[in-house]
């Protein structure tokens, strides 16, 4: 059954056919954050929601073209970084004028302690995970831009739809890069930073290489074959060093055991490197 056309509960404000999200979920799902960021952009950072004229206030709604506008918003969706703590000031130092003997008692001092040492390598420094990302669902295939100030990833959310989005390390800034929904896997970016190849399901036993030009988006096919999803084992997919290639473990008679062939990135013309032995997984 067709929804209803949304009913404006207030004065002035335009009634447009899908535009209205009636549920906190429905605007967490439209923003891709969950309800808990939702809730506390309307508080701090003005997010159009609105609530009923009647009813209880945890009963609200917003249009999507209200939000739209609101993301425009310079740093919209950008969190407050947590301000650096400042320095301590160090007490002034206490000076011992005419104290006989210091710098001797000094340099005993550090020789003693260059004496005694522990020797061996010193004990490593524990490793920090810092998160990048929180969305809900799975993140898969990361891999950094050449310069390290982004990261590119593939995000299936809860509702299975699995798209491919730049993350910024500096300030968590988000943008989707695809908008199809299909299953997509072997994300890698190119030495240049301008393309990243990926692979997009078709139909089973059967993918494209896809070139996704990452300034505006626009994709252009390479071509087409059996090319396995090794999540766990490593990549299928990998870029030449100048650039010029891509080195893909694909099959075009849709067995399980796929070749390495080089792919000219300019042309698409396809070289293959290696018989079909086996499974074969680019670092």
């Amino acid at each position: 059954m067709d929804k209803p056309p949304p009913i404006s509960s207030e004065p002035g404000v335009p009634a447009v056919p899908d535009d209205r999200l009636d549920t906190w979920k429905e605007i967490a799902a439209y923003l891709k954050r969950d309800v808990r960021t939702v809730r506390r952009w309307e508080e701090s950072r003005a997010l159009p929601v609105r609530r009923h004229a009647s009813g209880p206030r945890s009963q609200v709604y917003a249009f999507r073209s209200e939000i739209d506008a609101w993301l425009r918003q310079p740093d919209a969706t950008r969190e407050p970084a947590d301000p650096a703590s400042p320095l301590p000031k160090l007490p002034p130092t206490t000076k011992f004028p005419g104290v006989p003997g210091l710098s001797a008692i000094l340099l005993l001092f550090l020789a003693v302690v260059f004496l005694f040492r522990p020797f061996g390598s010193p004990t490593p420094r524990p490793l920090t995970h810092v998160p990048l990302t929180a969305e809900l669902g799975e993140e898969w295939y990361p891999t950094f831009s050449p310069d390290a100030t982004e990261v590119g990833y593939i995000w299936r959310n809860a509702n299975g739809d699995t798209d491919i989005y730049r993350r910024s390390i500096e300030n968590g800034t988000v943008m989707p890069l695809t908008f199809d929904r299909k299953e997509k896997h072997c994300l890698s970016w190119s030495p240049d930073g301008r393309t990243l190849a990926f692979c997009r399901e078709l139909e089973p036993n059967r993918s494209a290489i896809i070139l996704l030009t990452v300034g505006d988006a626009a994709e252009r096919e390479l071509t087409t074959g059996f090319i396995p999803r090794d999540l766990d084992m490593g990549e299928t997919v990998a870029w030449s060093p100048d650039g010029r290639f891509i080195i893909a473990s694909i099959d075009r008679k849709w067995s399980a055991a796929p070749g390495l062939h080089r792919i000219q990135v300019d042309s698409g013309e396809s070289i293959r490197l290696h018989p079909a032995t086996g499974r074969h997984l680019l670092r």
